[in-house]
């Protein structure tokens, strides 16, 4: 019950957090991948054929957060170091609940940024996969 508590929590928080998208006004976005400047993450280019449409991602703790192009680059590091606060709270470098960890891990979760609700709304998870 208790892991069922926590997956639950960390939906919501996530699910509130995704849905807090500002505007910032970028026009660009052909431009290289930039890593960012947050010491702990470092944005990459995704290459995973299953999320195509998705063009950049950060890993934490071996859970990925892809984003769309027009999404901020702050945006996708605000929700790494989010969710490796969760996984890692002390911040040790070691994940502090294992089975949550474990749950996410071999349920293939990951996280997905949007900029407009048609890129939210178009999306589908591929198949096996599950979005939090």
């Amino acid at each position: 019950m208790k892991k069922v508590t926590n997956l639950l929590l960390l939906a919501v928080i996530f699910g509130n957090l995704s849905s807090c998208i500002i505007n910032d006004h970028i026009n660009d976005t052909s431009t290289p991948i930039d890593p960012g400047n947050d010491p702990n993450f470092q944005i990459v280019a995704n290459t995973d054929a299953q999320f195509k449409d998705l063009n950049r991602k950060i890993v934490v703790f071996d859970i990925p957060i892809f984003a769309f192009k027009k999404v901020e680059d702050s945006k996708l590091i605000h929700v790494a170091n989010i969710l490796a606060q969760y996984l890692d709270n002390d911040e040790d470098g070691v994940v502090d609940n294992s089975t949550i960890h474990n749950q996410l891990k071999s349920g293939m979760s990951f996280i997905f940024l949007w900029k407009t609700t048609a890129e939210r709304d178009d999306f589908i998870a591929p198949s096996g996969f599950n979005v939090l």
